[in-house]
């Protein structure tokens, strides 16, 4: 049976395609492999002769993760929140040229396309890849050495990185301007009446691409702070259609009204209290005879389009009582605004100055949560608050210690009234609650996390006593 073989220069012509600028995305997709392995000094060698490497100190790799992370055509092995994961950088980086070998650990490497011969050497730390560039690639020195300078130049690291043995200073962030729930915008002043037309896209401080935006005479630079693979396309060089039109909103305001940049930052506000700990409770749920609510069914079925069978059946189980203990512990308290009408947090969402109702609404929110987690087996540490935006119901996220925040939002257009009819918001906070918590083990609203929030709701959407029970037990919260 005859073989099929990828033609030589197959992809080569696949990366140039697919990369504005393939020069600056060898460097970039280097670079990255680099951090996300937990570098903390990297140097990259442009050679005249027409060969790149790139060296790091960081974890290096197993035989295993080799093989199914670099050297297998399509795969990925990267973690969470690593900058990679598409898969798609071994063919700008290894499979496009002459010949390629890697050093890491124990592992040598010596390659040419898809082929490749794996043998075992002398250890070393971290990981050295050199690349032997293809006739056909082009290779100019002066074009890939001012490429790879601009791609260091516009990028920011918390590590040591050297082109040629030296040190390209980087593009400082300024000050925060805006924080998204997947970004962070800063902005700072151009020195000298310089201007610039372009934002600069950049994930862990390595620039991904750059953004027109219009004339104006400050430097602005987009921090992803989520999930690349969510909000990147698969080339890294376009935000998915949510965030890009979030970040563009904001780009229009900037250019439109020159005063954006002296208003106040929308950084989330953390109000200290003592953190509750669902894991420090020492009492466990009680199971209660099992019951019925048409109107938990009914919300499920409109806020997640399941059908009625689904509904119905997902509040035909066990009901839980929540512990005393659970509804003594108060906890911090955080206020976050993005695309939304206020350019400061109003008086009113502060815990201090809230009115009775917001209060309220604050204290269900909090039980709504605690009995979702309790009711699941769910013990973690955990805060809430509010996220002001025009679009979001509710928000989960974490702050760098690492504690999950579940944000919702008072004004939203899913509230079930302007008058909050109390038994119909008990209900809505519940489903809410289920969404956001199904958000602690699944990103994605995939099929996985569709099963997990089936399983959450199976177990919670029927509290133990009805609604007035639970409003008043709500009332105990601290806020």
């Amino acid at each position: 049976m005859p073989n099929v073989r990828i033609p030589e220069t197959h992809f080569l012509r696949t990366v140039k395609l697919q990369y504005s600028n393939i020069h600056a995305a060898i460097v970039r997709e280097v670079v990255q492999n680099s951090i996300d392995a937990g570098a903390s000094n990297i140097s990259l060698t442009v050679a005249p002769e027409g060969w790149f490497s790139v060296d790091d100190d960081g974890q290096g790799m197993t035989r295993e993760r080799m093989i199914d992370a670099l050297l297998t055509f399509g795969g990925s092995a990267k973690g969470e929140n690593s900058i990679g994961k598409f898969g798609m950088a071994k063919e700008a980086i290894l499979f496009a040229h002459k010949r390629y070998s890697i050093r890491s650990r124990n592992l040598v490497v010596e390659g040419r396309g898809i082929e490749y011969e794996l043998e075992s050497g002398e250890f070393r730390q971290g990981t050295l890849i050199r690349i032997e560039f293809h006739p056909e690639y082009g290779f100019d020195y002066a074009t890939f050495m001012a490429a790879a300078r601009e791609v260091l130049a516009d990028s920011e690291f918390n590590l040591n990185v050297t082109l040629n043995g030296e040190v390209v200073p980087g593009n400082p962030k300024g000050r925060t301007m805006r924080v998204f729930s997947w970004a962070r915008i800063h902005c700072r002043k151009l020195p000298n009446g310089e201007q610039t037309s372009y934002a600069l896209v950049r994930a862990k401080g390595l620039i991904m691409f750059k953004q027109y935006i219009g004339q104006i005479d400050k430097s602005v630079i987009v921090e992803i702070e989520a999930d690349p693979k969510e909000v990147f396309t698969a080339m890294r060089d376009r935000l998915n259609h949510r965030f890009a039109d979030e970040a563009q909103k904001f780009f229009n305001e900037i250019v439109a009204d020159r005063r954006s940049f002296d208003r106040k930052s929308n950084e989330p506000t953390l109000i200290r209290g003592d953190k509750g700990a669902i894991d420090e409770l020492a009492d466990e749920p009680e199971p209660k005879p099992a019951g019925q609510s048409a109107v938990a069914a009914g919300y499920c079925a409109q806020q997640f389009g399941f059908g009625a069978g689904i509904a119905l059946a997902s509040v035909q189980t066990p009901t839980i009582s929540i512990p005393a203990a659970a509804l003594r512990s108060g906890f911090d308290f955080i206020i976050q605004f993005d695309a939304s009408k206020y350019r400061r947090i109003p008086k009113r969402f502060e815990p201090a100055n809230m009115p009775q109702r917001l209060i309220r609404l604050a204290q269900l929110w909090k039980h709504c949560l605690k009995l979702v987690m309790m009711s699941n087996g769910v013990r973690k540490r955990f805060r809430i608050g509010w996220i002001l935006n025009d679009d979001e119901a509710a928000l989960y996220g974490k702050r760098s210690d690492g504690i999950p925040a579940f944000l919702l939002n008072p004004e939203h257009r899913t509230m079930p009234s302007k008058r909050w009819d109390w038994n119909d918001l008990y209900h809505h906070l519940l489903v809410v609650a289920c969404h956001e918590v199904a958000h602690l083990e699944r990103t994605y609203h995939d099929e996985d996390f569709v099963n997990q929030l089936q399983q959450l709701m199976q177990t919670s959407l029927n509290a133990s006593r009805g609604p007035a029970w639970h409003l008043r037990m709500a009332r105990q919260e601290m806020i």
